[in-house]
């Protein structure tokens, strides 16, 4: 009777410990599913990044280097800050001579920081001082750049068509380790920034009927002190 209850205590041990190997196999293949669903979502950016990449580069290569009726605002956004992110495609330092042809002139003055008199106002000028702007800096060499929704309002009597295009601009990789002003970063990350684009379409020669840059506005900047 002593020998049958030691078998089958016996026997109990060994199928509660039986399942133990299958069990941390079946805990360690769940952990190594959870593993790749919350690395997923990083390798979708990267992926991402690089489309965005290739959709930058071939829009840049293909935009237009003078205004046009036949452009409309999204097109006149996509095709200046696509030739920023790739500033030098498809000739060296042509998205500075395109923005410099898509901008009004009180928008050429917030980038060069110079006065409207004549001598300031020549693509040469522009592109020295566009090169070192921070209002076209957060642009150049960018990861990423999603185009929002275009609002557009239609003209009056005094006035013609405006129209406004969000901007989401996740920063190059150059600028994550150091400040604009060149000073090292404490953390390496890459900037991520918002910018509102607004256009006019122009109503006196010249050009006339064309839609051009008026402001680049980071909203990072802009405050208020009125509850929301």
């Amino acid at each position: 009777m002593a020998a049958r209850a030691a078998s089958m205590l016996a026997a109990f041990v060994i199928g509660c410990t039986a399942w133990r190997p299958a069990l941390m196999s079946h805990r360690n293949a769940l952990r190594a599913i959870r593993t790749r669903q919350r690395a997923q979502p990083e390798a979708d950016e990267e992926c991402f990044a690089v489309d965005d990449w290739a959709v930058g580069e071939f829009a840049a290569r293909c935009a237009p280097m003078e205004p046009s009726q036949d452009l409309g605002p999204g097109q006149v956004v996509s095709a200046c800050f696509r030739g920023l992110q790739f500033v030098d495609i498809p000739t060296k330092n042509a998205g500075l001579e395109r923005c410099h042809a898509f901008m009004t002139l009180g928008a050429r003055v917030a980038v060069t920081a110079v006065g409207r008199q004549e001598e300031n106002r020549g693509v040469d000028v522009f592109i020295e001082r566009g090169q070192l702007s921070p209002v076209l800096r957060p642009f150049f060499g960018a990861s990423r750049i999603d185009i929002g929704e275009l609002t557009e309002i239609a003209g009056t009597p005094t006035r013609g068509a405006l129209a406004s295009v969000a901007l989401r601009v996740v920063g190059s990789p150059m600028g994550a380790m150091r400040h604009p002003s060149g000073i090292p970063k404490d953390d390496i990350a890459l900037s991520n920034a918002i910018f509102a684009v607004r256009l006019e379409k122009q109503r006196r020669p010249p050009p006339r009927d064309v839609w051009l840059i008026t402001d680049i506005i980071d909203t990072s900047c802009v405050g208020s002190n009125r509850p929301l």
